[in-house]
């Protein structure tokens, strides 16, 4: 079977295994300890990672287990900086507050992009994190598994960031905005719409297959007051450009299993590390406008409906949207021009 590219992906994630792929497993290295609930702790992997719990941040005292998930397979792509890591607990429940983690990272000389988690609806970048040349760290809120992000040369990843607050706020928003940063679902990002994964590779395990995208984005916006007699009171008008490219990351156990061949006859796949590499580019366009309304509490996008979440701050605008429900929503960042 030839695979069918190009890809498109919504999320960035990784698809759960049916079947076991045939290949050597790694052997995850693991430390676990008690933590005391009021005195707080740390538990460190013989390679420097380190996660540090301050007191407080648990609900009781809980056994904690970090473990250095892999290595190898997907995990050795150029778009990733270092092994996987998780952090759990023996109940999953007992986390209260934040938590520090500290992983190393495969080249001392590369500065990773992002600290990734992984969610329910893939990786996402922690909002919290500090990068460094060879490590990266984060404080996180939940339970997860890590791995430092980097970007391939020339390119650069789609900002999306999870444990964002926002509130409503006010501000002089007529005028011209660029983008600088986005926070949000793939596809809110580019309004692309598509599977969000292919079915050929549910018998791969984790590790074995990876499908996201690394994109950038310039747009502009401009608010202004309607003319005189207008049924609407605001009139916006946009232009954006979006390119980037589909990411496919295949082991051969993976393409084996699902009988499939690498398919380095297109100009975007090559063996990379030993595995399959599909960077498969892509470019959006769009240019238009329409109408804001004046509602309580602020400006609405359609006559009578709630106030849209617009938010300035000095020079910076925020536009909030939920996108798909709680723990999917979209946050558009522009400065003024």
């Amino acid at each position: 079977m030839k695979l069918r590219l190009p890809f498109v992906v919504v999320l960035a994630l990784f698809i759960a295994c049916e079947s076991p792929v045939r290949e050597a497993p790694e052997h995850p290295v693991s430390v676990s300890a008690v933590i005391v609930a009021a005195e707080g702790g740390t538990l460190t992997l013989p390679d420097g990672a380190q996660v540090a719990f301050p007191p407080g941040a648990l609900a009781r005292d809980t056994e904690i287990t970090f473990t250095r998930v892999a290595c190898g397979r997907t995990l050795l792509a150029a778009e990733f900086a270092s092994c996987a890591y998780e952090v759990s607990s023996a109940d999953g429940e007992s986390l209260t507050g934040r938590y520090g983690l500290t992983i190393p990272g495969r080249d001392p000389a590369v500065v990773p992009t992002c600290v990734f988690s992984m969610t329910d609806e893939g990786w996402r970048c922690q909002a919290q994190a500090e990068t460094a040349s060879g490590s990266g760290a984060t404080s996180a809120s939940r339970f997860s598994t890590f791995v430092l992000h980097t970007r391939v040369p020339e390119t650069a990843p789609m900002a999306l960031v999870t444990d964002l607050d926002f509130g409503l706020c006010e501000g002089d928003l007529f005028g011209e905005w660029e983008f600088v940063f986005y926070a949000g679902p793939e596809a809110a990002f580019t309004r692309r719409t598509s599977p969000i994964r292919n079915p050929e590779f549910d018998v791969c395990e984790p590790f074995a297959y990876y499908a996201g995208i690394v994109a950038t984005k310039t747009e502009t916006r401009t608010f202004a007051p309607a003319a005189p007699g207008s049924d609407w009171d605001v009139e916006l008008y946009y232009q954006e450009w979006i390119e980037g490219y589909d990411l496919n990351l295949w082991t051969d156990a993976c393409l084996a299993t699902a009988g499939a061949e690498c398919p380095l006859g297109t100009p975007w796949c090559a063996r990379e590390h030993g595995l399959c590499v599909c960077r498969t580019p892509f470019e959006m366009t769009a240019d238009g406008g329409t109408y804001l309304y004046a509602v309580e509490g602020g400006y609405s996008y359609s006559e009578g409906g709630p106030a849209a979440h617009l938010c300035v701050i000095g020079d910076f605008l925020f536009d909030h949207m939920l996108w798909a429900g709680p723990g999917s929503d979209a946050i558009w960042v522009y400065r003024r021009k």
